[in-house]
């Protein structure tokens, strides 16, 4: 591995984009505070994804989710097969969908291939302590992340239920967004055992709140283990 943290991380990135298939893990917790009123969303989700091609659009990819928010749990399950995008939730009936309302759930971080975005917009990135992920050794890299180079405001418009953000609503989250992210590669083969990313901005103009400005504090957590192992997606 290269000695420079950038290259280094280029070079996990290559390893990354040629992963075929992978158990995943993910957990994301959201805090929103608006001017005192709090409100925390809590979300897991765990799947199989199979890559069939160069993008994230291309691949195959089980996830069955469950999210808590206001005293409220909802279990949702997604299935994306050959183009083709299912939801269903709870023990009701599947529903296909199109893929923009699968989208809504990628969004928020439980689609592990948006993931592989955030090596390729790295910046400020720093070589951390080596540390083992579930008993593997790993390089340790930390860095940030450019908001709007990751598309940020589409993804927050979609998390807050507000649609596409105006032009100054976006502006303004653009403005205030942090975002910091780390992976965990194996020594072995350079492919990524953890990733995580934790994102703050502040919004206003959201529907119900008027001019109230929210503050959004979001950690999402993604582990893969039985990488390029054999996996079975199906609707």
């Amino acid at each position: 591995l290269p000695s420079d943290p950038v290259a280094a991380l280029q070079e996990i990135n290559k390893t990354t984009q040629a992963m075929q298939s992978a158990h995943i893990s993910m957990d994301l917790t959201m805090d929103m505070d608006a001017q005192g009123f709090k409100v925390n969303m809590e979300m897991d989700a765990q799947g199989e994804i199979e890559m069939k091609g160069p993008t994230p659009q291309d691949a195959n990819m089980r996830l069955e989710m469950n999210m808590s928010m206001l005293g409220q749990e909802v279990k949702m399950e997604m299935v994306a097969l050959n183009g083709e995008y299912w939801m269903r939730e709870g023990a009701g009936s599947w529903q296909n969908v199109s893929p923009e309302q699968a989208n809504l759930t990628g969004s928020l971080g439980s689609d592990p291939t948006s993931a592989l975005r955030y090596l390729e917009n790295a910046k400020n990135v720093k070589k951390l302590k080596d540390e083992k992920v579930d008993g593997v050794d790993c390089y340790h890299f930390g860095f940030t992340m450019d908001a709007d180079a990751l598309g940020t405001a589409e993804m927050v418009g979609q998390l807050t239920g507000s649609g596409q953000l105006t032009e100054d609503q976006a502006n303004k989250m653009l403005e205030t967004a942090v975002l910091e992210g780390e992976v965990w590669a194996a020594k072995t083969d350079l492919l990524p055992r953890r990733q995580t990313m934790h994102m703050t901005f502040d919004i206003s103009g959201l529907p119900g709140l008027g001019d109230t400005p929210v503050k959004y504090d979001m950690q999402i957590e993604i582990k893969n283990t039985q990488i390029n192992e054999p996996v079975t997606i199906q609707a």
